[in-house]
């Protein structure tokens, strides 16, 4: 089984990567975090476009380096982190203040970052045996979030589009973790690990 858990910063992706690992027998290589992607404590939102850049070219290395073998499951995906990135440079942390996309924005997403895009398509074709999209129910729990409501809705509607361009088809659970954890287990009929 090679799963890919996917939905907006702070919707429970991990914490239901880590539960279906432990319940599934799934290996899950945990990546460093988009707000410290340089190990220096700088947040991907505060980043230069030329750093986010960099950040999601090395983000996708790692994540292709981890999603390798049988039986795993992946806290997001390819396109996951493409999409973080391009709702970075389209609007920045906080799109309420930049509700259309810059001009300087376009151009990176369109022009910079296509290659890397269509490079991700090309690498989705047959990767995951199933797609999990956890939408977004609660909020986010840290005291100063990096990132506003208004950036995960949006980043949320870019998340659907493009995993419908990629041709990924993918499930929704929705509830508690317990809820689903259950919800994944009867969608995937695999059993618990011993």
């Amino acid at each position: 089984m090679r799963l890919a858990i996917i939905g907006a910063y702070g919707s429970g992706k991990t914490t239901l990567a880590r539960a279906a690992a432990e319940r599934f027998g799934l290996r899950l290589d945990a990546l460093p975090a988009m707000q410290d992607p340089f190990g220096i404590s700088k947040a991907a939102t505060a980043c230069s476009p030329a750093q986010l850049v960099e950040l999601t070219v090395r983000r996708l290395i790692e994540r292709s380096a981890a999603e390798q073998g049988e039986h795993w499951v992946s806290d997001g995906s390819l396109v996951h982190d493409w999409v973080f990135t391009k709702t970075l440079l389209l609007h920045g942390a906080d799109p309420e203040t930049s509700p259309q996309p810059t001009i300087a924005g376009r151009g990176l997403v369109n022009g910079l970052l296509e290659p890397t895009r269509r490079a991700i398509r090309a690498a989705l074709a047959g990767r995951y045996d199933a797609v999990v999209h956890v939408p977004i129910e609660f909020e986010m729990s840290e005291r100063t979030p990096p990132v506003s409501e208004a950036f995960r809705t949006r980043s949320e509607q870019y998340l659907a589009e493009e995993t419908s361009l990629a041709g990924l088809h993918f499930h929704t659970v929705t509830g508690t973790v317990a809820e689903r954890l259950d919800r994944l287990g009867a969608l995937l009929a695999v059993p618990a690990a011993a």
